[in-house]
């Protein structure tokens, strides 16, 4: 009985060696999936701090950049405008004798015509002062194209610039 009890004991023995192995054998697989799923979670989490860092990056471009350069631009604008400005009311100036009149341009710079205050149409003005605006319009351009660009000031292509000038406003 001794020898019977010592086989139960060493079937029993095997049973639990066996069923040992298939636990920690499923146990394995458990911590194998569990490795797995700890590096689908850490590229997750790798990917959410790369995505949160460039939401923070969006957000100060749109929030702080965009705002500043249309600023800038705006400024810079402004002062081109001011200057253009500048130059083509002095050309007009000088081809216009007439103090009845002058010249802007809009912050489109769109070319404009006063007399006497008053904004005229450009089409109900002589062609005279259309050719002059025409004119001082283009060496105020010129020159400012020039001077930021630093380029070579020995060159100026104007396609009739004197069309619809009288001889008089030719020779000044």
């Amino acid at each position: 009985t001794i020898e019977k009890d010592n086989n139960i004991q060493i079937a029993k023995d095997k049973q639990v060696h066996i069923k040992k192995s298939e636990i920690n054998g499923k146990i394995s697989e458990k911590e194998t999936r569990i490795k797995e799923f700890k590096n689908i979670i850490d590229e997750q989490e790798k990917i959410k701090k790369e995505y949160d860092h460039e939401i923070q990056v969006y957000a100060w471009l749109v929030n702080f950049w965009i705002p500043a350069v249309k600023e800038y631009e705006q400024l810079k604008l402004d002062i081109i405008r001011k200057d253009f400005n500048e130059y083509f009311q002095k050309w007009f100036s000088m081809l216009i004798e007439d103090d009845s009149i002058d010249v802007y341009v809009d912050e489109d710079f769109t070319p404009k015509i006063r007399r006497n205050g008053e904004i005229k149409d450009i089409t109900y003005v002589s062609g005279g002062q259309r050719s002059s605006m025409a004119l001082a319009y283009r060496f105020a351009l010129n020159y400012l194209v020039y001077r930021d660009t630093n380029s070579n000031r020995g060159l100026l292509i104007l396609d009739e610039p004197t069309y619809g000038l009288s001889e008089a406003k030719i020779r000044n």
